[in-house]
């Protein structure tokens, strides 16, 4: 296994390498496998390719690319936000969190055991050809969701925060708008909802949430749950 450098690549790099500099890639990089990476590889499959190709041949050729060695599949930052607001503090010191631990003792020494992803339980069968229906249903359903996206949706929520600016001189002026929505200093419970409604976080949990924020006094969104802050950040600025 690779000891350098933590890499996050997306399919579009990997499309662009053979499969000898994938094999090198993963010896001289340390790899991390979003999930979203699985999402948009999946949805190949109902993608039009170019005369003389399948779509079964695109993602077998991008499964076959897809680092395993050294590589990590990073927990689904849908999963992570959630456990933030319900009171599970996420670390963010630019390392990937994995899943399926599995914790032992030996002899008095502490020990983790970490089980192949299902992503690339996944990836391995792709490579072979082998499809599920299920995941033929997420490939098109995934499609359609992204050319059905109402941007406009947003702005409502946007200049409920004090985002109502008609003009941003530039990308810096944007960051920090979005930071002093997220911040949230008057309106931070209108923040929380913003948060509920664009993370989309489950409505059986926000009850749970709410009363845990109220009980540490209201404080602002980037303090009760940074992680979850920030996923509202880069979302608020795009």
């Amino acid at each position: 296994m690779s000891f350098g450098p933590i890499t996050l690549f997306d399919k579009s790099a990997l499309q662009s390498l053979n499969l000898d500099e994938s094999v090198w890639f993963d010896n001289f990089y340390r790899p991390v496998i979003s999930s979203l990476f699985f999402v948009e590889t999946l949805a190949d499959l109902s993608k039009e390719v170019e005369a003389g190709r399948t779509p079964e041949q695109v993602v077998g050729n991008i499964a076959a690319k897809t680092p395993e060695t050294g590589s990590v599949v990073s927990v689904d930052h849908g999963h992570l936000r959630i456990a933030d607001l319900d009171g599970y503090p996420i670390e963010m010191n630019q390392r990937p969190h994995v899943a399926r631990g599995l914790r032992f003792e030996v002899d008095g020494r502490d020990g983790a055991f970490f089980d192949n992803a299902p992503e690339m339980v996944a990836f391995a069968r792709w490579q072979r050809g082998d499809f599920l229906g299920v995941e033929r249903d997420f490939a098109r359903q995934w499609r359609t969701a992204l050319s059905t996206m109402d941007l406009t949706s947003f702005y409502p929520i946007v200049r409920s925060l004090g985002g109502g600016k008609a003009k941003l001189r530039d990308l810096a002026e944007a960051r920090a708008i979005a930071a002093e929505m997220v911040h949230g200093n008057g309106r931070r419970y209108t923040t929380l909802k913003v948060a509920f409604d664009m993370l989309a976080i489950p409505p059986e949990l926000r009850p749970r949430i709410l009363k845990r924020w109220k009980e540490a006094g209201g404080p602002s969104l980037d303090e009760f749950a940074p992680y979850a802050a920030y996923n509202l950040l880069v979302d608020l600025f795009f």
